[in-house]
């Protein structure tokens, strides 16, 4: 039984890296109250929600109300992100996670980190966030994920991390066969042939 909903929170990312196939892809974004109606219609059937995209902190208070909506409906919830490691708004759910938030996966991509931003600046902040999480304890389980080329220029902080693991761009990122993609807005046929995805509104669909 597939127990767990993969939801793209938005399509939106600013890193823009080559190969990605969210970027090639687009689509109109719903309200709150239509966007929660979406996310609640999975509760019954999965117990996990990872909200993912894009990039879920592109758009800060509908990432914030998903976490709200998987608390309301007794779920648990794990966010994958890339943000940049100095964001406020990532730092604020880490240090104070929801109750509802068992896990984070933060990607590191040699193009949308190490290739825009002063490398050095991104070191430091990468460093400082993960020294501050270590030192608060926090009870959230933290996975790493970085870009085959980046490793010598990202400082790590080894027993913050569960698993670190390698990618390549040209990897494929198909969904694990014991979950199930959804995503919260309307998509044009473009990205709905590439995500092959659907509306969790589809679940109560024939």
């Amino acid at each position: 039984m597939i127990d767990t909903a993969r939801v793209i929170v938005t399509l939106a990312c600013p890193n823009k890296c080559p190969l990605c196939v969210m970027q090639q892809g687009g689509g109109s974004m719903l309200d709150k109250a239509a966007h929660i109606t979406q996310l609640s219609a999975l509760g019954p059937r999965y117990s996990t929600i990872i909200l993912t995209g894009g990039e879920p902190l592109s758009h800060p208070e509908r990432l914030v109300d998903c976490l709200v909506a998987v608390k309301e409906m007794g779920r648990s919830a794990i966010l994958y992100t890339a943000v940049q490691p100095w964001d406020t708004v990532l730092r604020s759910i880490l240090l104070d996670p929801p109750e509802c938030l068992v896990g984070v996966t933060y990607t590191v991509h040699r193009w949308g980190h190490l290739a825009k931003v002063d490398q050095e600046r991104w070191a430091e902040g990468f460093l400082d966030l993960q020294t501050r999480l270590l030192a608060e304890e926090v009870d959230i389980e933290m996975r790493l994920k970085i870009e085959a080329g980046a490793t010598q220029k990202v400082p790590l902080v080894p027993a913050l991390w569960s698993s670190i693991w390698m990618f390549t761009m040209e990897e494929s990122c198909s969904v694990p066969p014991n979950e199930h993609l959804f995503h919260l807005d309307p998509v044009d046929s473009l990205t709905s042939g590439l995500l092959g995805a659907l509306c969790p509104a589809d679940l109560t669909r024939g």
